[in-house]
């Protein structure tokens, strides 16, 4: 590890309202335990200049959540490529991480629309596959399905979705844990966002979930439980405030789709 003085000033960008989903799909097979963060080898995925990466809320991966991406070496700018091969993971139950699963979702965010032209030529490419892995009943399954670049335009404006306990549940310091919220409905094409900031004084939310199969963005969804971490033992009773998400209203694009039928003649079957 070695530190380097940097001279940092203010930087104001533009962020459009343009975006595509990414998924981080394991490259190892890994037994994980509650509470213990993982290192996991994803595959190699590029962030691309002039993009900022956002995690999508409501847990992908039944075992637990994605906190951040590794980025190995010195930090790169915003205006650089960033290429990614590991992703910090917190498990939230017990259970075995295997190559293939999906283990997050990405919003890959355009502050420059230059960009989203590049990213057109993704969709000349072949798709892939991973698992996905999902609670039904008190069973873990997984289930292959075939993944490909979307991208969709996110609405101008959103709504606050406050989390409230629906249960009294004591808490360890440090100890990642599960609480049972009062039901969300989520209509269907949208998406949901972490608030940033402390919103509860003694913790903080990682993710929202449901043990129950899961769904496309174009369907509805329901969560009943938060992914909380705090900082001190305390008590959480029924009725308290946990804290809020972002709710975002957003609409598919099908121009690369278009774009294929039209021009794919002009590129090889493989890249």
């Amino acid at each position: 590890m070695r530190r380097e003085k940097a001279k940092v000033s203010e930087m104001w960008y533009r962020r459009w309202h343009l975006a595509e989903w990414c998924p981080l799909i394991a490259e190892q097979d890994l037994t994980v335990t509650k509470g213990e963060l993982e290192l996991i080898e994803i595959s190699p995925m590029e962030i691309p200049a002039n993009t900022i990466p956002v995690p999508l809320f409501i847990m992908r991966n039944a075992c637990g959540v994605v906190l951040d991406l590794y980025l190995r070496g010195k930090p790169k700018k915003i205006e650089e490529n960033r290429m990614v091969s590991k992703a910090l993971f917190m498990p939230v139950f017990d259970g075995e991480i295997r190559k293939g699963d999906i283990i997050g979702i990405l919003n890959i965010y355009n502050v420059s629309v230059g960009e989203r032209s590049r990213s057109l030529i993704r969709y000349l490419l072949k798709t892939f596959k991973g698992n996905l892995v999902f609670w039904k009943g008190e069973r873990i399954l997984r289930k292959e399905f075939e993944v490909k670049p979307f991208q969709f335009k996110r609405s101008l404006m959103g709504r606050l979705e406050p989390l409230i306990s629906a249960e009294n549940k004591e808490l360890k310091a440090n100890e990642v844990d599960t609480i049972q919220i009062e039901e969300i409905d989520f209509p269907a094409s949208t998406i949901v966002q972490p608030l940033a900031g402390k919103n509860h004084p003694w913790g903080v939310i990682l993710d929202i979930f449901s043990k129950e199969p899961l769904r496309m963005v174009e369907e509805e969804r329901k969560v009943d439980h938060v992914v909380f971490l705090p900082y001190k033992d305390l008590k959480i009773k029924k009725g308290e405030p946990l804290g809020m998400v972002n709710v975002y209203h957003v609409t598919v694009l099908y121009e690369p789709e278009t774009f294929i039928l039209k021009h794919g003649g002009l590129f090889p079957a493989k890249l």
